[in-house]
């Protein structure tokens, strides 16, 4: 299981997305649906992009949050694919 951990940058925080290239071979397939849990066991359904490393719709997620400019990220992937 991989484990990021990441510095959010204020576009991924107004657009709703995370990118991440150096985990990129760990990622599912572009379009591939994604749930994320939060620390509070809250599910968010998202999806990778079409083209590049990244997981769109987070936006709801950030919000909840309250997460800003600089905010350290941490997680793992279960992906199998």
């Amino acid at each position: 299981m991989p484990r990021m951990i990441k510095k959010l940058v204020p576009a991924e925080i107004e657009y709703g997305y995370l990118y991440h290239s150096k985990l990129s071979q760990q990622f599912p397939t572009p379009l591939q649906p994604i749930t994320i849990i939060d620390s509070d066991g809250e599910r968010f359904d998202s999806k990778m992009h079409s083209s590049q490393p990244r997981i769109d719709s987070l936006t709801k997620l950030y919000k909840k949050h309250k997460l800003q400019e600089k905010t350290q990220i941490a997680g793992r992937s279960n992906c199998y694919h």
